[in-house]
C-alpha cells in the first residue's frame, strides 16, 4: 500500500505542470515542484511503521525546494518508487528505466533537421550534455533530403519584383548592415576584388599539413557540435594570386601553374567548435568553388596567434549585431526555389549585385547549392565515398559600391531560420544584368538568427549567428515540406 501511495505522488509530480491552469507551464518552476514531490515521496516510502500501529507524519510534509532548476532531475526522473531503492540489487548489465515524458509538457512539433538541432526536438525533457556523437554522420550515396514550402515561383513575390525606373539601389547602414567593409587591392600576395583576412600582407593561407577537414555547426546549448563539410589538401592550394600574373615572378607562375584554389579567411568572429569531443577553436575560411566553413586554426601553417589577433579585429568591426524584437521561423530550402535557375543568368551571363559588374558578385553565390563532398570519418580521414551536402552562404552585409555580401557562417539545408518580422530588416537589393549601369529589378533580403537547440529542448534563435540571406533560400516552417530523393552526381 506504501509503494502506491508513493507511485501515486510520482504520478501528482508528472501532471505539476498542468494541475494549476489545465495548460502547460513552461518555466523552471515546473522542475522544481516535481523535485520536491519526488523528494516527498522517497521519504514518504522511507518511513518506518509498524503493523497496528499509527505511523506519525508529523515531519513529512511537503516542502517547497530552493530556488534551483535542475535540468537532470526532470531527464532521470524515475517512473516508480522501486527506481528510487538504490538498495534494492539490480540485474548485471541492467540500466535505470529510462525516463518518462512528462504528460503535462509540451514539444514543438517540427520536421527533423539534418545536423545537431534535430537530435532532441521530439523529447520532452532537456537533453543531456551535447557531444559530437549527438550529429549523424553525413549521409552516404545518391539520397538528399530536399526542404520546400508552397512557394514555386522563384522570380516572383514574395522573393522578386520589379521597378518602373532603372536606378542604383543599396540598403542603409546599420548596426545590422556595417559600412566599412572593403575589397583588398590586387596584388601578388592578396585576392583582389574581395574582403579578406590579411595578415603580413598576405591573405593567402597554407596548411600544416598534407590535408584538413573543414567544418559547420550546430549549437546544442552552449556547445557548438562541429559536423565535417569537406576536406581540402595543401597540395591543391595556390599561395600566389593567380589571376594577377603580371606581377608575379617566373617562380611564382610556375609554382601556381595548374591550380584554381585559394584558401582565404573571412572577417567572422572566430568561433570554439566540439570536434570529436575536442574543443578546437575555428576561423572561417573560403576556398574557390568549396564555399565557407570552419577551420580548426591548428591546421593553418604560420603565426596562429597572429592570424587569429587580425581575424577578431577585423570581426569586431565588420560583424553585424544580432537584434531583438519578434521573429518568424524558417528553414533553408534546396529545392529549385532556393537554387540558381535559368532566370538569374539569361543568355549565359549572370545576374550581379552590382553596376558594370561581370561576376564576382553573381546573384547565384548566394543562393542554395547541393554539392558532392567526401565523407568524412571520425579519424577525420575521407572514407572514399561521397555524399550530397546541401548549404548556402549566411551574410554579414549587404551589397555596396564595390563591395559584395560576404559570408559569416555557412548554413545546412533543413536548419532553422528566425527571420526579424521589422520592415528594416526586409531589404530591397539592386539585381543587375551582365555589366550593366542601372538595375529594374529588386531581390528581398532579409536579417535573422540561426536557430539552435536550446537546454529544454527547444528550438530558439541563437544570439551569436545573425546575418543577410536572400529570402529565395528559405522555406516557411508552417509550410514546410520535406522528402528524399535520389540524385545522381
Amino acid at each position: 500500500m506504501w509503494t502506491a501511495v508513493a507511485d501515486s505522488a510520482v504520478a501528482v509530480g508528472a501532471a505539476l505542470p498542468t494541475w494549476h491552469t489545465g495548460r502547460p507551464r513552461r518555466h523552471a518552476a515546473d522542475g522544481r515542484e516535481l523535485r520536491g514531490v519526488i523528494q516527498f515521496a522517497a521519504r514518504l516510502r522511507a518511513t518506518p511503521r509498524t503493523p497496528g500501529r499509527k505511523t506519525d507524519l508529523t515531519n513529512l510534509r511537503y516542502v517547497r525546494p530552493p530556488d534551483i532548476y535542475d535540468p537532470a532531475l526532470l531527464l532521470l526522473y524515475p517512473t516508480s518508487m522501486r527506481d528510487l531503492d538504490t538498495t534494492r540489487p539490480r540485474p548485471a548489465g541492467q540500466l535505470a528505466p529510462a525516463a518518462a515524458p512528462s504528460p503535462g509538457r509540451s514539444t514543438l512539433v517540427e520536421p527533423p533537421l539534418p545536423t545537431g538541432e534535430h537530435t532532441a526536438r521530439a523529447a520532452t525533457t532537456p537533453a543531456p550534455a551535447p557531444t559530437p556523437a549527438a550529429v549523424p554522420a553525413a549521409p552516404t550515396g545518391d539520397t538528399l533530403t530536399v526542404y520546400s514550402d508552397d512557394h514555386h515561383a522563384a522570380h516572383a513575390a514574395p522573393f522578386e519584383h520589379a521597378v518602373k525606373h532603372r536606378d542604383n539601389h543599396y540598403a542603409p547602414h546599420s548596426a545590422q548592415n556595417r559600412g566599412g567593409v572593403h575589397s583588398d587591392k590586387t596584388s601578388a600576395t592578396t585576392a583582389g576584388g574581395r574582403p579578406g583576412v590579411v595578415v603580413d600582407h598576405n591573405s593567402f593561407f597554407r596548411l600544416k599539413d598534407a590535408t584538413a577537414v573543414r567544418y559547420t555547426y550546430s549549437a546544442t546549448g552552449d556547445t557548438n557540435v562541429a559536423q565535417p563539410f569537406d576536406l581540402i589538401k595543401r597540395a591543391d592550394l595556390a599561395h600566389y594570386n593567380y589571376n594577377d600574373k603580371g606581377a608575379l615572378s617566373a617562380k611564382e607562375k610556375a609554382a601556381v601553374a595548374g591550380k584554381s584554389q585559394r584558401l582565404l579567411l573571412n572577417p567572422a568572429l572566430p568561433r570554439e567548435l566540439s570536434i570529436n569531443g575536442k574543443r578546437h577553436m575555428c576561423v572561417l575560411s573560403w576556398v574557390d568553388g568549396k564555399g565557407a566553413a570552419w577551420l580548426p586554426l591548428s591546421d593553418l601553417a604560420g603565426n596562429t596567434s597572429a592570424i587569429h589577433k587580425e581575424v577578431t579585429a577585423r570581426a569586431k568591426r565588420e560583424n553585424p549585431t544580432s537584434a531583438a524584437g519578434p521573429a518568424t521561423r524558417y528553414v533553408v530550402r534546396n529545392d529549385a526555389v532556393g537554387q540558381a535557375t535559368a532566370g538569374d543568368a539569361p543568355k549565359g551571363k549572370e545576374h550581379v549585385l552590382g553596376p558594370h559588374q561581370k561576376g564576382g558578385d553573381n546573384v547565384s553565390h548566394y543562393l542554395e547549392k547541393d554539392q558532392r563532398k567526401p565523407v568524412i570519418g571520425d579519424d577525420g580521414t575521407a572514407t572514399g565515398k561521397n555524399a550530397w551536402v546541401s548549404f548556402a552562404a549566411l551574410c554579414m552585409n549587404l551589397p555596396e559600391p564595390a563591395v559584395a555580401p560576404v559570408a559569416v557562417d555557412t548554413l545546412r539545408a533543413g536548419e532553422s531560420f528566425f527571420v526579424m518580422n521589422a520592415t528594416k530588416f526586409h531589404q530591397q537589393i539592386a539585381v543587375y544584368q551582365n555589366n550593366s549601369a542601372k538595375s529594374h529589378e529588386r531581390m528581398t533580403w532579409v536579417f535573422g538568427n540561426v536557430g539552435k537547440l536550446g537546454a529544454r529542448g527547444a528550438i530558439e534563435r541563437d544570439p551569436h549567428r545573425c546575418g543577410w540571406v536572400p529570402l529565395r533560400i528559405l522555406a516557411q516552417a508552417s509550410q514546410e515540406h520535406e522528402k528524399d530523393v535520389t540524385k545522381k552526381a
